[in-house]
């Protein structure tokens, strides 16, 4: 868990802007991570006055056949010191342009996906988190601070709660090796 609470804004914001750690650059190019700038707006859109933030992408930890993750910091636009005022989140990135029909879910091969089927499954693991793991936040699964969507370019992010280190290795349907249990 977290050393520190959240900052109150957090769940609050409605945009997010992102910039790339030097140091995790390279590994990130090698990603189709190429939206360094662009806004991505809450999901499903606010109601309300707009709060921006930008978030300081890091050390990519995970590759998969939607969302890459990468560790971050957060930190409000606004903010006149970003060292003091950012927080680690897990950032979850997809950009569906990249979606051609020649990538797919798992290791079938017949379920492939196109960028409206990849869109699709964005918004369907945001109403996951939102709907039916809503009461497991915190405890069980970390914390969802949200779902950003750039509409034109169809790219994506989800925004978690950092709960440290990963327990292990994963295989590819997401069990956990025998050794790291």
């Amino acid at each position: 868990m977290p050393t520190r609470p959240p900052p109150e804004w957090l769940p609050s914001i409605t945009q997010v802007e992102f910039i790339i750690d030097e140091e995790a650059f390279i590994q990130i190019a090698n990603h189709c991570f190429d939206f360094e700038g662009t806004y991505l707006l809450r999901h499903p859109a606010p109601v309300g006055p707009p709060i921006a933030a930008r978030i300081k992408v890091g050390k990519a930890i995970g590759i998969g056949s939607l969302w890459d993750v990468y560790q971050a910091k957060i930190y409000l636009t606004s903010s006149k010191n970003p060292q003091a005022d950012c927080f680690d989140v897990i950032v979850k990135y997809t950009s569906c342009m990249d979606f051609d029909g020649d990538r797919y879910f798992s290791d079938d091969a017949s379920n492939v996906m196109d960028r409206k089927s990849a869109l699709k499954a964005v918004k369907n693991d945001h109403e996951f988190y939102t709907m039916h793991l809503s009461d497991l936040q915190g405890t069980v699964i970390p914390v969802h601070y949200g779902t950003f969507i750039e509409p034109q370019l169809q790219v994506c992010c989800m925004i978690l709660e950092d709960v440290g280190t990963p327990i292990g290795k994963t295989t590819s349907l997401g069990f956990i090796d025998d050794q790291d249990k």
